[in-house]
């Protein structure tokens, strides 16, 4: 009895010895011949010690190998399928992947809190069978709690800003692109937004848009969308688990040509007060500048300004006329703040900003309105 407790006790402490605590590695296999055309990944991580701090809820990494490929014309990330996970490991300073298909030419990492996602890495990867891949200390992104939301705006054809929530329209011509930008609610610019959100067409026949997930540290090939045949499909732009739709409409660009639209006030004040009085109307002019159209020009104010349709980003502070023959004429509608105003051109497929936001201010607004 005593030899068999002896032995129990033996086994034990060399099962403990061998196991894995809070500083081993997790994942991999031992004296198993890997299989022809793969090999293995190290990924080290000091989880707790990054620039950005990592929620101590985190209990999990899934990691993802993928395959680049071709659909329908598109380099996408995962055109080639994804031949290796998803695993799911616990927290751990090191992570060994095993049996890693080389074609996997993407890696992607999710840090879990209780199953939803809280924290994003991607990583371009170059497999050589029996060569392992090592990773150190990547850099994760973290969603912070407050970011609940964003939208997309879009830079247009002619170098105009299309406002967030409006059709995109793009040109079917292979020089032309349109370039989407994701940013914060009140319109800045956040490097986690760009470097994470990633974009697909739904019809790549119909437009297509080079996806953040080929290269996500590179701002200049993520979001550009080209208009390949004339009609309308969608292109969602998605950060972590928040998506966003952008309608978009391929035209065809030899009916309608090239310009560009500019607007201004009739006044050059760029803060309404009591103070100051407001600018009571804002005008639109249309340039024809491409030298494809010889013997355009400055079209008349009164005529563009009837024609465009005229867009306030904040109507509890400023919003138009609608009443023919007051067309850009605005309104304070009472709260203060800043405002952009934008118009788009129906028979040019053209968006413009003002040149700069309007700051509403304390002053005579009741006044101001009542202006002619």
């Amino acid at each position: 009895m005593r030899y068999k407790l002896l032995l129990i006790c033996a086994l034990a402490l060399f099962v403990s010895s061998c196991g894995g605590g809070s500083g081993d590695a997790v994942g991999g296999s031992q004296n198993v011949p890997a299989p022809v055309g793969t090999t293995s990944i190290r990924i080290e991580q000091s989880i707790r010690a990054q620039a950005v701090p990592v929620p101590p809820s985190i209990d999990q990494v899934r990691i993802t190998g993928s395959a680049s490929g071709i659909v329908n014309g598109v380099l996408t990330v995962d055109g080639g399928g994804r031949p290796f996970g998803p695993q799911t490991f616990p927290v751990a300073p090191v992570y060994v992947l095993e049996n890693v298909p080389v074609n996997v030419d993407f890696l992607s990492l999710e840090y879990l809190d209780a199953g939803v996602v809280k924290g994003l890495y991607y990583q371009k990867v170059q497999l050589v069978e029996g060569q392992t891949y090592e990773i150190k200390d990547p850099a994760i992104g973290f969603r912070p709690d407050s970011l609940t939301d964003f939208k997309v705006k879009a830079t247009g054809y002619a170098g105009t800003t299309i406002p967030a929530g409006q059709t995109v329209d793009v040109p079917d011509i292979s020089r032309s692109q349109v370039f989407l930008n994701p940013v914060l609610l009140d319109g800045s610019e956040s490097d986690l937004l760009r470097r994470f959100t990633v974009y697909k067409s739904d019809n790549p026949a119909v437009a297509t848009v080079t996806n953040g997930g080929v290269d996500f540290n590179s701002s200049d090939t993520s979001g550009n969308i080209s208009g390949v045949s004339i009609g309308r499909t969608k292109i969602r732009a998605v950060f972590f688990d928040i998506e966003k739709e952008i309608d978009i409409n391929v035209y065809d660009f030899a009916t309608v040509g090239f310009g560009q639209l500019v607007l201004n006030y009739e006044y050059s004040f760029d803060v309404i007060s009591g103070d100051n009085r407001q600018p009571q109307r804002f005008r639109a002019f249309f340039d024809l500048q491409d030298p494809l159209f010889p013997g355009g020009g400055v079209q008349d104010f009164t005529e563009v300004t009837r024609q465009v349709e005229w867009y306030s980003d904040s109507p509890d502070i400023l919003t138009f006329d609608t009443t023919p023959g007051r067309e850009g004429y605005f309104h304070l509608s009472g709260e203060l703040g800043v405002v952009n105003v934008s118009a788009y051109y129906p028979q040019y497929l053209l968006w413009a900003l003002s040149p700069y936001p309007i700051q509403v201010e304390e002053g005579l607004i009741e006044e101001l309105n009542s202006a002619p």
